[in-house]
């Protein structure tokens, strides 16, 4: 199991000069949108097309089916120990690993090309149908979907003939997916999987889910811990890290910048900088400074400088605030 990464230091928030003219500003929608579509998620197209599935080839000197080469993904440890237990006395599947977030998923899939995965649905920060986008529905090997109850998910996986477990697992619920995924393997093409795999996450996003992080997974050395995104006043950038400021402390993320802004609220969360992604509900003020750029004091007292190449997203704040 690849390790959740390591500290990396913390830089004090840039800061200069403060200009005339503070103009205080409520929280609102501010985030232009090019249409209604944008509410969704992308479904990132692959440039790597899903290989014939590996499990049922003939073994060159034994002429025997090679295993199902399986990959358990879930943030909870009883959870993917339950799977193993199930996986594990199996003669035609092979366990390859373990993820423990979406974002090591997403690079044990990418690395191993495994030809199953059991995917948990609610994992914090990426969930797993957002580790189906962001693999790529071509790239996307089989999986089967292990969820809590949650309706949305069930009707959308039921609507699409997308297999699914109920938490906690029956044993001959898992026997029938598992004889479901042995059949697929050897039948179904490769763009029958990836419609199905298109229909569940358009209709999963048109049940609302995309309201946005609600709630961070903090991993430190000796603990998890966990901080409402409610209560980040703002959000810098550590290379393949973020640091999430909630007023004195700071708590790293293994995530890019990029990869985070899209996976936050718009109406709450606003990108202002490179380096920086601001939570407009706690801006106290800002100064305008040159060249459409504004110099924004945090409700910490901490002062932030937004960039020009950022300026629409400052100026449709201020639009929406009035």
């Amino acid at each position: 199991m690849q390790s959740a990464g390591h500290a990396v230091p913390v830089r004090e928030a840039a800061g200069g000069p403060c200009g005339p003219g503070p103009k205080r500003i409520a929280p609102g929608p501010h985030r232009a949108r090019a249409g209604p579509d944008d509410a969704y998620l992308p479904v990132y197209s692959s440039t790597r097309a899903r290989a014939p599935p590996r499990s049922y080839r003939s073994d060159a000197t034994t002429h025997r089916p090679m295993p199902i080469r399986a990959l358990i993904v879930d943030d909870e440890p009883l959870a993917r120990t339950g799977v193993r237990q199930l996986v594990e006395p199996l003669d035609d599947v092979t366990i390859l690993g373990e993820a423990t977030d979406g974002d090591e998923a997403v690079r044990q899939i990418e690395a191993q090309a495994p030809d199953l995965v059991f995917l948990d649905v609610q994992m914090p920060e990426m969930s797993g149908l957002e580790v189906v986008r962001e693999v790529g529905v071509e790239a996307m090997p089989l999986t089967i979907f292990v969820t809590a109850y949650d309706q949305y998910a069930l009707d959308a996986f039921e609507a699409h003939a997308l297999d699914y477990l109920l938490k906690p697992i029956e044993e001959d619920r898992f026997e029938e997916a598992m004889e479901r995924a042995r059949q697929q393997l050897r039948q179904v093409e490769a763009d029958t999987l990836n419609e199905q795999l298109r229909g569940v996450l358009r209709e999963y996003a048109d049940a609302g889910e995309t309201g946005g992080i609600e709630r961070f997974t903090i991993r430190s050395r000796d603990r998890i811990y966990f901080v409402d995104a409610e209560d980040v006043q703002w959000i810098e950038s550590e290379g393949d890290y973020v640091a999430l400021h909630d007023g004195d402390d700071a708590h790293l993320v293994r995530k890019t910048m990029k990869k985070l802004e899209e996976q936050l609220d718009p109406d709450q969360f606003l990108r202002v900088h490179r380096s920086y992604i601001v939570n407009v509900e706690h801006i106290d003020e800002l100064r305008p400074l040159d060249h459409g750029t504004y110099q924004l004091r945090m409700a910490n007292g901490t002062p932030l400088k937004t960039s020009r190449g950022y300026s629409d997203n400052i100026d449709a704040l201020l639009d929406a605030t009035g």
